[in-house]
This record gives C-alpha cells, structure tokens and sequence, in this order.
C-alpha cells in the first residue's frame, strides 16, 4: 500500500487487513494466529465508556456473510494489556465447499485515528508455539476458569488435558499419583487469557509410570481445580 493512503475511519483500514480468498470443506483445516495489543500510553486514550473492539471474522468470500466469528477481544479503561493469542487450527467440518476470507473487524465509539503498516517476520511466524484445536462456531475466547476431563480417557500413553482462563496471568498444571506426590509439571508459565490444550506423555516421565489413577491440577490467581484420569497400559 501507499504509505500516504489516507485512513479516515476504521472502514478504511478493514479494506486491508483481509486474506485473500481461499476454498474449504468439510474435511478442511487452516490455521491462523493474531496479535493485539496496547502500549503503556493507551490511558489516555479512552475516556469513560470508551472502547476498540477487534474480532477475527471468517466470512463467505461470495456474498460477505460471516460464518463464524473467532478472537472478539475489547480494549478499554479496564483492559489495557497486552494481548497475543495462540496459533489455532481450525476444523472447518459442516461448512460445505465454500470460498472464504479470513478478516480483521473494527468497532470503536470515539475518534481514533488508524494507520496500517506491513511487517514481515518469518522468525516469529515460523516460531515453535501452543496451538488450540477448535471448530467452526467454537468462540476461541473464555469468560470462566475452567479445566476439562482429559481425553482419551483411559489413556496409553498420550493424553490431552483441555483448560480455559478467563484473565491473563500464571498457570501452572501439575500431575500427581494418589499419594499425592509430584509426577510431572506440564504448564508452569505466564499465559494471556483463551483456551489451552497440552498432551500429558506418560511414558516421558521420570522412573515411568504404572497402570492407575493419576490427578491433574491447575492453579491460577485464587482459581484452583483437579481431575482424575487413568493410565491403563
């Protein structure tokens, strides 16, 4: 784009920030990751009531209908931190043969000005990160602490432990045997708020493991929760 393109409304910078077409179906997959954020300045930016809402929108590349709608993630006087989501993979079972376009919606209630810069980073792109498996009518976003049941359950020797939070800040996810002693620790680290997934190898564990019932634990802020689940060689 022009560097002397005039941005006038977030409108105006809708136009540029959408992927070019691409086909799906039912047994279709892509994958898509996306990064907000606010600096130390943004304070002064809003005033009472004020808000800049971005959503990841997937949408039929023929007649513009939205067919699901992924990140929704508003800034604030309440939210100002920095927010940078997971890479997702997106399952796109029951959307047909369809034609679709991945873009970047604007909402805001007061006159903010917008600029669009292109940046290329294969370093950050092709980085080792956490993915999220969801489908389509998934919302990616968390409004509860939440940790799931591990799936498959019995396992040999791969399992999945799914958890949500709905703020950012420390997790750590520990593996317990019946006796209460530590087996593994699986998560122990600063995460931005969404849904998580992580694969619990029993077989990498230290010493190895037996066939039995092991907890799983999680604790965020005041948040904690556990779960069996079972080792079945």
């Amino acid at each position: 784009m022009d560097e002397n393109t005039q941005l006038n409304s977030n409108n105006d910078v809708e136009e540029y920030l959408e992927t070019e077409p691409f086909d799906l179906t039912n047994d279709s997959e892509f994958l898509y990751s996306i990064q907000y954020g606010s600096n130390n300045n943004t304070g002064s930016i809003f005033g009472n009531n004020e808000y800049l809402d971005f959503k990841v929108k997937l949408i039929d590349a023929n007649t513009n209908s939205e067919i699901a709608v992924f990140d929704d993630i508003t800034f604030n006087n309440n939210n100002q931190t920095p927010y940078a989501n997971l890479q997702f993979n997106v399952n796109t079972n029951g959307i047909g043969n369809r034609t679709v376009k991945l873009a970047l919606d604007i909402d805001d209630n007061f006159n903010a000005g917008y600029s669009v810069t292109a940046k290329y980073d294969n370093s950050t792109i092709l980085a080792k990160t956490n993915r999220v498996n969801i489908g389509l009518g998934e919302n990616v976003n968390a409004t509860t602490y939440d940790i799931f049941q591990n799936y498959p359950n019995p396992f040999n020797p791969r399992t999945t432990i799914r958890y949500q939070i709905p703020e950012n800040g420390m997790v750590t996810l520990k593996v317990y045997d019946m006796l209460g002693r530590e087996v593994i620790t699986l998560v122990n680290e600063y995460k931005t708020k969404g849904r998580y997934e992580v694969t619990f190898d029993a077989s990498s564990a230290a010493g190895g493991l037996a066939s039995g019932l092991y907890i799983y634990e999680i604790t965020s802020g005041s948040f904690k929760a556990s779960k069996k689940m079972t080792l079945l060689k």
